[in-house]
């Protein structure tokens, strides 16, 4: 997980203005938030199982970045993009 968001930061940069969703990281029991604002992340952070609700999607906003942009950033981490 650490790899993908330095490369989507990385690749991303100014570009990027937030991140923020539930993860399920393997060998970790309950789900794991992950934050950040443009560039700059704050640590994950584990949650109990039960509190929180349920790993699932990622929100990411941007500006100025295309679909394939961001799939390029994240198909080597075996994230898949979704627009909604």
């Amino acid at each position: 997980m650490a790899h993908w968001i330095e490369d989507l930061a990385a690749r991303c940069g100014d570009r990027l203005l937030r991140v923020k969703g539930l993860v399920e990281v393997a060998g970790v029991e309950g789900a794991v938030l992950i934050q950040g604002v443009g560039t700059i992340f704050a640590p994950p952070l584990r949650l109990p199982p039960g509190t929180g609700g349920s790993p699932g999607s990622v929100v990411i906003i941007a500006h100025d970045l295309s679909r394939a942009d961001l799939a390029e950033a994240c198909a080597p981490h075996g994230v898949a993009v979704v627009e909604t």
